[in-house]
């Protein structure tokens, strides 16, 4: 900040231990001591001209100011300064205009303690380490993996579908991490009590990726399947049909006519409404 300075002059070449003192056009002062006055003037200047000041309180309290007078109040023996600046500071401490009342003020720790409005309420250490126990999610938890999870024998029969994998870790009673890891596992040996875990690959209902119950007519042996449109013919399909056509696995075409794992159906068929009969 610009200020302008006014000096007292001294004779060239000296340079005495001195107690100064600094007034700012705002009202504000400093009492200050040195073993080398001219020195240290000059070091103020620098300082407030290059907002170099340690003091935050001092600098925001002459930030407003345009100019500064400096007066050489004494000039004690070196080894009285200290005592003679603790005289000064004691006389005018009471002043709420005293600048060595702000914290970390250059140079000087005579007054203390703090005026109460100046001290810095202490902050409370809180520890960001999670408290060691056993961790009990809230009833609104949701874990960050939780796509529904579809629970298979190790014959690769459905067997139910879970919301998440504490779901499905619930009820087979083992820990989630149990669940997390077998559904990792291409081929599967033992699995988890007998049982093998595979994560949706989409956002779309469990139900949507499970094989459905087929309702078998008994008197002619043929078995109920969606219905499968042709949007170009206008003929009724099966997905096995639809299959053959298209020269794809049965269940790489379940995929696209469903859309899941992210596939997109730009094939000409489409399912349709109600059920088509089909040979078992």
């Amino acid at each position: 900040m610009e200020i302008t300075w006014n000096i007292p002059k001294l004779k060239y070449g000296i340079n005495p231990p001195a107690i100064y003192r600094l007034d700012f056009d705002t009202g504000h002062f400093y009492i200050g001591s040195s073993k080398a006055v001219k020195t240290r003037i000059n070091s103020w200047r620098t300082m407030v001209k290059y907002d170099r000041c340690s003091s935050k309180i001092f600098l925001d309290s002459i930030k407003l100011a345009k100019s500064a007078k400096v007066s050489i109040i004494e000039q004690p023996a070196i080894n009285q300064l200290l005592e003679r600046e603790e005289y000064y500071l004691s006389i005018n401490s009471d002043n709420q205009f005293l600048l060595n009342r702000s914290l970390s003020a250059y140079g000087n720790t005579a007054l203390k303690p703090l005026p109460p409005h100046l001290v810095k309420p202490k902050k409370k250490y809180v520890s960001k380490k999670p408290k060691k126990g056993k961790f009990i999610p809230s009833e609104d938890h949701v874990w960050a993996f939780s796509k529904g999870v579809i629970q298979f024998d190790l014959s690769g029969n459905y067997i139910q579908s879970h919301k998440t994998i504490q779901d499905a870790a619930n009820a087979v009673g083992v820990k989630r991490k149990f669940i997390y890891e077998n559904m990792q596992v291409k081929r599967h040996r033992y699995g988890v009590k007998g049982f093998v875990f595979k994560v949706c690959g989409d956002n779309s209902p469990i139900e949507l990726l499970v094989k459905k119950d087929v309702v078998v007519n008994e008197n002619s042996g043929k078995v109920k399947s969606k219905v499968v449109i042709d949007t170009i013919t206008g003929d009724k399909l099966t997905a096995e049909q639809v299959a053959e056509k298209l020269g794809k696995s049965l269940k790489a075409t379940y995929k696209i006519l469903g859309e899941y794992e992210g596939k997109v159906n730009n094939t000409q068929y489409k399912y349709g409404e109600g059920y088509i009969w089909k040979y078992a």
